[in-house]
Parts: structure tokens; sequence; C-alpha cells
């Protein structure tokens, strides 16, 4: 029933929800009585943590199944290059764990660099260790921005309650935050005459 009641919420409003500081989740299952014991919140996370990875493998293997019954049934097969490309987004790949890069969308801009290199015939490299290795680096990058969110977080609270105001910056390739956090206020550095950047 608690989960059923945010089932329309963005993906990011429901992994707070589950996850966040003020969830309930986890108390509400860890209340439930069970005839072993009590039940701590820990236990319930662990619990479902192991569940979110069985499902991603469940995902995997229906992914990989259905993809492969896909490229069997053309009635035009794929050419070795196609084949190459289909395998490596759609079929399980073993440097990811025997899933599908499909299942890692998010990580695909962080990847392409080798994945292109190696599509374009360029062996010269040790890809599995260079993927392995990108996939570490945006695995820290993941954590020390969490950890930036959180401060942020605490910090526009805290800031709320002085009835102080908070001025975010973004950065933006035209409009880089110079000194002060004043932003550039003249011309942009691509406009429509020259297309190029400025010195």
């Amino acid at each position: 029933d608690a989960i059923d009641a945010h089932l329309d919420d963005t993906l990011e409003d429901f992994d707070d929800w589950l996850w966040g500081k003020k969830n309930s989740f986890l108390k509400q299952i860890a209340r439930k009585k069970c005839p072993h014991g009590k039940v701590t919140n820990d236990m319930v996370r662990k619990v479902l943590i192991d569940l979110g990875w069985q499902s991603y493998i469940y995902v995997a293997n229906c992914i990989h199944a259905q993809t492969r019954y896909f490229m069997n049934a053309l009635r035009n097969p794929l050419n070795v290059q196609e084949k190459q490309i289909f395998e490596m987004i759609y079929q399980k790949q073993d440097y990811l764990g025997d899933f599908p890069l499909l299942l890692l969308k998010e990580r695909i801009p962080f990847l392409k660099g080798p994945m292109l290199a190696l599509l374009n015939g360029h062996d010269d490299f040790d890809f599995v260790s260079t993927i392995h290795r990108l996939l570490y680096y945006y695995s820290e990058m993941a954590e020390m921005r969490r950890g930036v969110d959180r401060i942020t977080q605490a910090y526009s609270k805290a800031s709320r309650s002085q009835n102080r105001t908070i001025k975010f910056f973004e950065f933006n390739d035209t409009h880089p935050i110079e000194d002060k956090g004043q932003r550039h206020k003249t011309k942009p550095l691509e406009d429509e005459q020259n297309q190029g950047w400025d010195d």
C-alpha cells in the first residue's frame, strides 16, 4: 500500500521517499511482526538491496533473450559491424557483470570513448580494464556529488530557517562564472556571427 501511493512519482521523488532522510518505508516494514524476532531498519535495507540486485539480473536476462530473438528474426541478418554494435548494447557482457550496456545507459556517455575506439578497430589498448577504470571513476564522482548534495541541502535548510536567501550558479559554457560570482556581461563565448570561441 505504501508503494502504491508513490507509483506516479518521478524517479528522483521516489528515491527520496524510499531512501531519503525523511523516509518511513523502512520503518513501516521493520514495525511488522516477525516470527523470527525483531527486525531493524538496517536489516530491511539489506534485504531491499538484495532484491534490487536480483531484479537487475532478471531484467538483464529478459533484455538479452528478447533482443537475441529479435536479431535472429530479422529477414536480413545484421552484418559483422552491426552485430558487434547490437551485441555490445543489448546483450549481456561479462565485463559488465553479465549486464547489457542498456542497463547502464546513464553511464554510456562516460564509456563511449573506449567503446567507439573498439568498434572502429582500435585494439591496441586493454578495453576491459579501461571500462572498469572509468566505471570506478564514475562511482567515485557520483559518491562525491551525493555528499555535496547533502551538504547543500543542509545549508539550504539552515538558511531558510534563518530567512536567508541562497544564490546558486550553474556552469554554462556561454556565460562562465567570473570573479565574485558575477556573470560575463559582454558577448558570449560563442555567438551567431563567428560560430566559434572567443580568445
